[in-house]
């Protein structure tokens, strides 16, 4: 008798523990699982500026043009940022390039960025993301690239892939167009940007 009650004993210890509901709670989040980020939406930019930071303040007070660069990120296709003109595609050998930065506001990963650029052809163009809007070659260094694009027109999409999280967007010139209307002048050109991607979760 005793053997048999033994054997039930441990037959209904079994069964509790494999009767659905025991053990550690479902559905309960894991403590290790960290936040996820948001859902990919449209991002509004907090502001924009020109960024030349190969060139010195006093050579180049108006740090390609800061002045309009609001105007590539205002929605209208009929408002434009263009930055100073040069003698030559490759910035009258003066340095090796200059672009546009614009500043989230916040920590965010990029997903898609769409430039409109004018209809002339010969842009080479990076996009650059960094977390400093300082201007200076030590900046540019340390900005991770995250897309490229050969010869640009018209309204082109850059898609990232990268997992490169920061504050600062810049669009990236290496080679200029011709400036629209002009003989031997050359300069970047945007008259939109529209971002896609995450803000971080802090």
């Amino acid at each position: 008798m005793l053997a048999g009650a033994a054997v039930l004993v441990v037959v209904a210890v079994a069964a509790f523990m494999l009767w659905p509901g025991s053990g550690s709670p479902k559905g309960r989040p894991h403590p290790g699982r960290s936040t996820p980020l948001t859902s990919v939406s449209q991002l509004q930019p907090a502001r924009a500026q020109g960024f030349d930071p190969l060139t010195s303040p006093s050579a180049d007070p108006s740090n390609e043009e800061t002045q309009n660069a609001k105007y590539a990120i205002d929605g209208s296709m009929s408002t434009d940022w263009s930055s100073q003109w040069y003698a030559s595609p490759e910035f009258g050998q003066l340095k090796p390039g200059s672009g546009l930065m614009i500043d989230m506001g916040r920590q965010v990963r990029f997903s898609t960025v769409t430039v409109t650029f004018s209809a002339e052809q010969g842009a080479q163009v990076k996009i650059l993301v960094g977390n400093s809007n300082d201007r200076s070659k030590q900046n540019l260094d340390s900005m991770t690239p995250v897309a490229s694009a050969n010869n640009p027109t018209g309204t082109y999409t850059f898609r990232i892939t990268s997992q490169a999280a920061g504050r600062y967007l810049v669009i990236w010139f290496t080679r200029l167009p011709p400036q629209p209307g002009s003989t031997g002048k050359y300069e970047a050109q945007v008259f939109n940007v529209s971002i896609r991607g995450t803000s971080q979760t802090q």
